[in-house]
């Protein structure tokens, strides 16, 4: 297991087998790193420690498997993204998801309540409406826009990554779940790239919301006329659509049919559900408010104006400092220590450990029996400091 840990830390990296090597220098060939990540030998504590040195890691973070596997439901990606890139995105989002529930596992922090993976069968498109509306009610979001897509997912155990992708252009998002060892779901994960608009952000994590709630039916793969894929990704971009501007608000605010719709109202729909205006425009259209004559001279006009590949006055990019409270309190508990917390930070920590902390990780790490007579020992010295509590006066409790 510790090969396979190295593997997916160095291709997390970008790194090819020479790069890891390189970097660790040159205590170990090639071909031995090969063998070690395949599992057909195993390192030397000096190469172990070259080999953590070199990925940035603790080398007890190579050592650790807590049994969790990592499936990978939908890849939203270009023809032209390379393969290192997809390597690269899959290992940090296995390593980052495995560390995150481990974390939250040691914190008892309530957020890996179970996700509703497949909860939602879809045979037409009003499912997909039913779904997002049964979301909604499960995390008592209501039907009002949504302020940060970001902090709402994190807050109900659906982990969100942003990644920097050489070729943007080639990668949108990714979704995947996490079980243990007995196969329950512990977690979920979604991904979207960075350097892009709030709102498509916002749209793309919505959108991998979709994909591991619904569970499309060949049915519906027949009833579109589309192939299982496609039809998966148009439920999905149905339902992203529904979660952020739901049907009974949307129509409160635009009517449900209009002959034509203004600029400025659009603007104005864009601001009040984080969504840009090609997806308000595109779910207007799914409802009915607006004909698909409409809605294709709209789209010719966007593009006229260059605003399908940008608009202004976007939404700057969504943000969540969950994962970074819950490893300073884990650090700050002892369950972390220094290299493990800024390893999963990627930064330098910004404080320091107390002496009581740091005497509170000595004692952890003392057998089991030694622990228990030092507690004993305190307890028989402690014991005249408690006074005997048994002739208290009883009667009833009087407020002074």
């Amino acid at each position: 297991m510790t090969g396979l840990r190295i593997k997916q830390f160095r291709l997390a990296r970008g790194w090819s087998l020479q790069d890891l090597v390189d970097k660790a220098g040159n205590v170990v060939t090639k071909q031995a790193v090969s063998k070690i990540e395949g599992g057909k030998s195993n390192p030397t504590n000096r190469v172990l420690r070259a080999l953590a040195k070199a990925l940035n890691v603790p080398v007890a973070t190579l050592l650790e498997d807590h049994g969790y596997k990592v499936d990978f439901i939908a890849f939203r990606k270009g023809s032209r993204l390379s393969r290192t890139d997809e390597d690269r995105i899959k290992n940090t989002i296995e390593i980052e998801l495995k560390d995150r529930v481990r974390l939250y596992s040691l914190l008892n922090t309530g957020l890996l309540e179970a996700i509703p993976y497949g909860k939602y069968e879809v045979d037409d498109f009003k499912d997909v409406e039913k779904a997002a509306e049964g979301i909604r009610m499960d995390w008592k979001l209501g039907s009002n826009p949504i302020q940060n897509v970001t902090e709402v997912l994190e807050e109900h155990g659906v982990h969100v990554f942003f990644l920097q992708v050489a070729d943007d252009t080639n990668f949108d998002g990714v979704s995947a779940r996490i079980t243990d060892e007995k196969g329950s779901i512990m977690g979920a994960g979604v991904v979207s790239r960075t350097g892009i608009d709030g709102e498509r952000q916002r749209f793309n994590l919505a959108h991998e919301l979709g994909h591991i709630v619904l569970k499309v039916k060949d049915s519906f793969c027949t009833r579109t006329g589309f192939k299982r894929e496609k039809a998966e990704e148009k439920a999905a971009h149905r339902f992203a659509g529904a979660f952020l501007a739901t049907k009974s608000h949307l129509l409160r605010e635009v009517g449900s049919k209009r002959a034509g719709i203004s600029l400025e109202e659009v603007k104005g729909l864009r601001s009040r559900y984080g969504m840009s205006m090609g997806a308000v425009l595109y779910r207007l259209k799914d409802l009915g408010v607006i004909s698909e004559n409409h809605h294709r001279d709209w789209c010719v006009n966007l593009r006229s104006k260059g605003w399908d590949k940008g608009e202004p006055e976007s939404l700057p990019e969504e943000e969540s400092n969950r994962f970074e409270r819950c490893v300073y309190r884990a650090f700050v508990e002892g369950y972390l220590g220094f290299e493990a917390a800024e390893a999963m930070l990627k930064k330098k920590l910004e404080l320091e450990p107390s002496p009581a902390l740091l005497q509170k990780r000595s004692f952890r790490q003392l057998p089991v029996e030694v622990r228990r007579e030092l507690l004993a020992k305190q307890a028989e010295e402690l014991k005249d400091s408690y006074k005997d509590l048994g002739d208290l006066p009883g009667g009833e409790i009087v407020e002074s």
